[in-house]
């Protein structure tokens, strides 16, 4: 199926090609430096100016441009910035309203308790929003656990074709270890079980099923989270380590 991408794309000064949603919904969220974003639908011309500015995915909150089909666009840059694009490919064209997401929108959770303990920052995942992309991002202290206790969300009876997710990852230090667990089935319903040593930089398919993350003791751990499928419920808890995330 793999109609879920994430990548990430890191830019010097300057200004992109124009570039075409086509059929698909794209988000950018901004991970670093700050950025220029001229957007030309089949309406007008818009341009959003002075996006980003975070130092590091640690220390602040992202911005995010959300873009339907048939939408041009171009990047100009104001320093060198680095990027997480989704990309989700409709299987139904419709128009969307291009959204910009700042940081004061961006919604902060403290989950969990102990060394379960993490950071949550929801950035699209409204259960109104038009868009089938929802993203975000969890920050892990130093020796912590995420998606933990363990929780996943069940196979439906036609399989996991509506469901699919990617993290990406940064590790600091840079050359720190943390270690992603993966145990379920892929939207193909190609079953996984396995442990990953992340790398600074890694993007992953990650399943319908268990995904605790977890960071050695002398390294903190961000993933951005983006997927499709039916929206998660969202619950807090000082007893416990949360639903999800």
């Amino acid at each position: 199926m793999n109609t879920l991408s994430l990548t990430r794309v890191q830019c010097e000064t300057g200004a992109s090609d124009v570039l075409h949603t086509t059929n698909t919904e794209v988000a950018l969220s901004i991970l670093t430096g700050s950025c220029t974003v001229v957007v030309t639908d089949s309406c007008r011309r818009r341009q959003f100016t002075n996006l980003g500015n975070r130092l590091d995915v640690f220390s602040g909150l992202p911005t995010t441009l959300l873009l339907g089909p048939g939408v041009g666009f171009q990047v100009i840059t104001e320093t060198s910035v680095d990027i997480l694009v989704a990309k989700f490919e409709q299987p139904t064209y419709k128009e969307l309203p291009t959204t910009l997401i700042r940081p004061d929108d961006v919604m902060v959770h403290q989950v969990g308790r102990g060394n379960m303990a993490r950071t949550v920052r929801q950035v699209v995942s409204d259960q109104h929003c038009p868009y089938s992309i929802r993203m975000g991002e969890t920050v892990n202290p130093p020796g912590n656990w995420s998606s933990f206790p363990p929780h996943h969300f069940e196979v439906g009876a036609t399989g996991n074709e509506d469901f699919e997710e990617y993290f990406f990852y940064v590790v600091r230090p840079r050359h720190g270890t943390a270690v992603q667990v993966r145990k379920g089935y892929f939207p193909n319903n190609e079953a996984v079980n396995d442990t990953v040593l992340i790398q600074n930089g890694d993007i992953l398919p990650i399943p319908l099923g268990y995904h605790p993350v977890v960071a050695a003791p002398d390294t903190e751990v961000f993933y951005g989270w983006c997927y499709v499928g039916p929206e998660k419920v969202y619950a807090e808890s000082a007893t416990d380590g949360g639903n999800y995330k």
